[in-house]
């Protein structure tokens, strides 16, 4: 949603399971999270807070009215008791919509377990303007229910609604039925692709978080969008906050990057490879790697990590940096540091090096 407020006229952000608001009297939650970020912004914004279960949905409607920041705010928060499915309409029909053409709109779903999230009710927060969409993928859950299904004690309607299609869940249940040793990793891409064709989503990218005490997967949060800036932005924000190897998008609690599951790893090897193909054909502004190939829908390497990998090239003697005119090199040596570390402005040009 900040992504794109160069671009749109005002926010609008959507918490579908919103808890308590406030969590021992202290503690804020998402919901409180925003109020707060919101306010603190230049462009007119409204709220919009479900909860199914009545006593947190208490203690939200009593933290949001008594939070104090509401600077900027179009309208009365809409708080809401009842499933996230039911409001869909509504919250996608306020006023803000009516007022301004281009209303940046967030979706933060944040289910318990793996129920009450439709793929249709994605699709039509993505089928808005600036839509996103963050969802909170609980991998346990869901693998729970598909073995209760495979059991005959689970009904397959909720995991349908969530993938989007009975096709995709028959897929699924047939993963599980043959237990490979990379059943997470195929019963993630098969939900990966069915956003990517059931939401409309062209821009898709997983964060891992890793289960407390163990070297297994807890859940992912999946953002989804249709803007290539958002999808550049959001993989600058994972890639800051993740604690695995380099390039993981992954959370691991005891932030051991030992651990290796090569899951949603980008290949770094192909990258570089690439960018010394592009440099082949001509001399090419940073900004190309770290801006324009950041916004393809395919590629999972942040700008953070582009910069990384050309700066590890220019050490090695691959590449050379430019001068901003390309009149002159400028070396590590003449740039400015940041932290005793040479940086790498995105109006340098780079070039290969004569003796490469």
């Amino acid at each position: 949603m900040w992504a794109l407020g160069r671009s749109a006229d005002a926010f609008h952000y959507i918490d579908g399971f919103a808890g308590a608001g406030l969590y021992e009297g202290r503690y804020p939650g998402s919901p409180l999270i925003a109020l707060t970020l919101l306010s603190k912004q230049r462009l007119p914004w409204s709220v919009s807070f479900v909860e199914a279960d009545i006593k947190l949905f208490q203690q939200l409607a009593k933290a949001v009215h008594e939070h104090p920041t509401k600077a900027g705010i179009f309208d009365k928060p809409f708080i809401q008791h009842g499933e996230f499915t039911q409001f869909v309409q509504e919250i996608l029909s306020r006023g803000i919509y009516s007022q301004f053409k281009r209303v940046a709109t967030f979706a933060f779903i944040d289910p318990c377990g793996a129920s009450g999230v439709r793929m249709s009710d994605i699709a039509r927060l993505l089928s808005q303007d600036y839509g996103e969409c963050l969802l909170f993928w609980n991998y346990d859950g869901i693998n729970r229910w598909l073995g209760g299904a495979q059991a005959g004690t689970h009904s397959t309607a909720g995991v349908v609604d969530l993938f989007g299609d009975e096709a995709l869940v028959r897929e699924a249940l047939a993963i599980c039925l043959k237990m490979p040793p990379d059943k997470e990793r195929l019963l993630r891409d098969l939900f990966i692709r069915a956003v990517s064709t059931k939401s409309g989503a062209r821009f898709v990218l997983p964060f891992r978080f890793e289960a407390k005490g163990s070297e297994r997967t807890s859940h992912y949060l999946i953002h989804c969008s249709n803007h290539g800036l958002a999808f550049k932005i959001m993989k600058d924000v994972m890639d800051s906050a993740s604690s695995g190897d380099e390039g993981a998008f992954e959370f691991l609690n005891d932030a051991d990057t030992s651990y290796q599951m090569g899951m949603f790893r980008p290949q770094f090897e192909k990258a570089r490879a690439e960018i010394l193909a592009q440099l082949t054909k001509e001399t090419t502004p940073v900004r190309v790697f770290t801006d324009d190939w950041t916004r393809r829908p395919h590629d999972l390497i942040s700008s953070v990590a582009y910069k990384r990998i050309l700066l590890e090239l220019e050490e090695a003697g691959e590449i050379q940096v430019l001068s901003k005119d390309g009149t002159e090199p400028m070396p590590a040596k003449r740039r400015p540091k940041r932290l005793g570390k040479a940086t790498l402005g995105d109006d340098y040009l780079l070039r290969l090096t004569t003796t490469r």
